[in-house]
């Protein structure tokens, strides 16, 4: 027997758990209360418990792995990826029949074929199924300078009914065109079906930086054989606009959506996100069907720095961490009608309850779930409880309306100074399994990384607890 005390801005309630070896955080995303939705009716949200389930750790990283700087996650939840580009590793870890444990041992572990320095695990992905995994590796070609490389990413089709540690891929993407240090590789995305791959490259064509987004669609033949099938570009770039600095594929591979920071650009304009809409059933080179930009737009703000999109396309949510001078936000864009069009968000969501002195960077990562309704955002150099520890928020949308509330803030108790712990996150489908990741968590004195996993499991009776502020706490 445990006894678990778990802590918020209102409440104080000890609960008892029948687990010994287990850390658990508990949550109540939202209460059988009712939320006003932006079309002014009123929606019972479902109210779940948050538990924390598992941390997963390498046994074989080094000092400085940033394992956990790149996170992807299966529809169901089962299968999680982890990027440790310093080690030129990614890390597969498969759920067991009984569920998440501590500290489970990864299943499988993918590593760089080629370049000692080429940063392997730069960026991940994973269709629906678990089947095909993208992994980004923005320094392939690396010759002692970042300028001689081109970058590549690397596709990886499971063979069996489990993932093995293997170096050998299925096909090495790269561009077309000559992308010398145009960091090809530094943000990917899957379909859910697994047939359509995006990859970024934000600093092509390099005389510019505007950025380009290269699109690969699966032959019939298999990856092996793969193409690039089309150029995505911006109709208007300037140049440092980094467009592809991130990407999200709708389920189907239809609608692509890719961030442009502008972190470097001579327009003195925030950032936005493109959206691109495959015409007919066949992608084509092609600029945006649509531009989605931030209502209080800020010089280098850094909208599009994350996006992710639903199943459907028709909801994005994009993160901009250096908004407010460095507390960020994340923005919430809906499509109106069958088709993407040029936007302007005025939902954006916050860390309410946290100071605007607060430079946490929220919106340095988010997640969606496929139904675009349950939104998680992380924000790792928060600093409320130590210096950049980091935290996540949870955000929950009515059924009906554009409007969402946030719901929970999660911490580890486990935490260290500058863990940054929100660098990534990602969400299963139904938006019951999320993982988060502290790239810079100690262990043994050495900053090897972690990946915490918390799972939700909803209940037709709860207490309402408003804006929750929790910790995961560690049973001894």
């Amino acid at each position: 027997m445990r006894r678990i005390t778990i802590l918020n801005m209102f409440h104080a309630h000890t609960l008892s758990a029948m687990y010994s070896n287990l850390f658990i955080l508990v949550l109540v995303l939202a209460a059988p209360s009712t939320v006003r939705s932006g079309l002014g009716m009123d929606v019972s949200m479902a109210p779940r418990t948050w538990g924390f389930s598992a941390k997963l750790v390498s046994n074989d990283s080094t000092d400085g792995s940033t394992f956990g700087s790149q996170i992807a996650m299966s529809a169901d939840g089962a299968t999680i990826v982890v990027g440790a580009p310093h080690d030129q590793a990614v890390y597969i870890y498969k759920r067991p029949a009984d569920g998440w444990k501590t500290t489970p041992v990864f299943t499988a572990k993918l590593t760089g074929p080629s370049f000692e320095n080429e940063f392997f695990g730069t960026a991940v992905a994973i269709s629906a199924d678990a089947t095909t995994i993208v992994v980004g590796s923005m320094y392939y070609g690396f010759m002692g300078a970042s300028d001689t490389a081109y970058g590549a990413a690397y596709l990886y089709s499971r063979a069996s009914s489990s993932w093995v540690s293997t170096s050998a891929f299925n096909a090495r993407l790269t561009a077309s065109s000559s992308n010398s240090a145009g960091m090809y590789g530094d943000a990917v995305a899957i379909s859910a079906d697994g047939t359509t791959v995006a990859v970024g490259a934000p600093r092509l064509p390099r005389s510019s930086s505007t950025g380009t987004v290269f699109v690969y669609v699966q032959p019939t033949t298999g990856w092996a054989s793969a193409m690039e099938t089309a150029q995505l570009m911006a109709a208007n770039g300037s140049f440092g606009d980094n467009l592809g600095l991130s990407v999200a594929v709708s389920s189907d591979g239809s609608v692509i959506a890719a961030g442009a920071d502008r972190f470097n650009s001579s327009s003195g304009a925030g950032g936005f996100v493109n959206v691109y809409e495959r015409p007919e059933r066949v992608w084509i080179t092609a600029t945006e069907t649509a531009r989605l930009t931030a209502a209080d737009a800020a010089d280098r703000n850094l909208l599009g720095t994350s996006i992710a999109i639903s199943a459907d396309g028709s909801a994005i949510i994009a993160g901009a961490p250096q908004g407010a001078v460095g507390a960020g936000g994340g923005y919430l864009f809906d499509r109106s009608s069958s088709r993407w069009s040029n936007t302007q968000s005025s939902i954006k969501l916050t860390n309410a309850e946290r100071p605007l002195a607060y430079v946490g960077n929220f919106g340095s990562a988010v997640g969606m779930s496929a139904d675009g309704r349950t939104i998680v955002i992380g924000a790792p150099s928060e600093d409320a409880n130590g210096d950049r520890r980091g935290a996540i928020y949870f955000f929950v949308r009515p059924t009906t309306g554009v409007s969402a509330t946030q719901a929970a803030r999660l911490t580890a108790s486990d935490a260290g100074d500058v863990d940054e712990f929100g660098s990534a996150v990602a969400m299963s489908a139904d938006g019951t399994t999320v993982v988060a990741s502290a790239p810079f968590a100690r262990s043994s004195n050495i900053r090897t990384g972690a990946v915490y996993v918390h799972t939700a499991i909803t209940y037709n009776n709860a207490v309402h607890l408003p804006f929750i502020d929790a910790v995961v706490l560690a049973t001894r």
